[in-house]
């Protein structure tokens, strides 16, 4: 049974470090260049934990590649900018990204769960998009999960084919 938002606001409040809230209405997986488009967004999802009860969840591979591209000297386009587009590099992203998880995940905000090593179904998907799907797949299987929609936000089309095709 899914619990109101004032429900939710009682049970955050006695959240100890490292547990899960069990009544999340949307599991929504987080893919690396999702985040790295879209911090902001992201936040806006784990705040909503309390009126929506969405719940993000940060692959540990997505930490992982968050963490390898600190150090990136690539830079994308920025497409969302109204004058056309401006190069943005992808280490200030992810460096931001880094500190947002470091900060939620700290804490016992039970809008965000960090994926641990051992939820996995396949140990050989342990990097890239496989890994993310291989996340969601495990988040999938949980039976205690069943009146929660599973969503896999990511911003690259290959990883698309491989949700659908599953």
């Amino acid at each position: 049974m899914l619990k109101s938002a004032k429900e939710r606001q009682t049970q955050s409040e006695v959240l100890a470090p490292g547990q899960r809230v069990d009544d999340a209405t949307h599991i929504i997986v987080i893919d690396t260049s999702f985040i790295l488009a879209h911090l902001c967004l992201v936040n806006d999802l784990v705040l909503s934990y309390m009126e929506w009860g969405c719940v993000v969840v940060l692959p540990w591979a997505t930490i992982k590649e968050l963490d390898g591209l600190k150090k990136s000297n690539r830079s994308i386009t920025d497409i969302n900018s109204q004058f056309g587009g401006h190069h943005v590099d992808i280490s200030t992203l992810a460096r931001a990204a880094n500190r947002w998880a470091f900060q939620v995940l700290s804490k016992p905000e039970p809008g965000v769960w960090g994926q641990t090593r051992e939820e996995v179904i396949d140990r050989n998907f342990n990097h890239g998009d496989m890994a993310i799907l291989d996340c969601a797949r495990y988040l999938a299987g949980q039976g205690i999960f069943m009146e929660s929609k599973l969503i896999v936000m990511v911003d690259f089309s290959m990883i698309r084919g491989m949700i659908l095709t599953s």
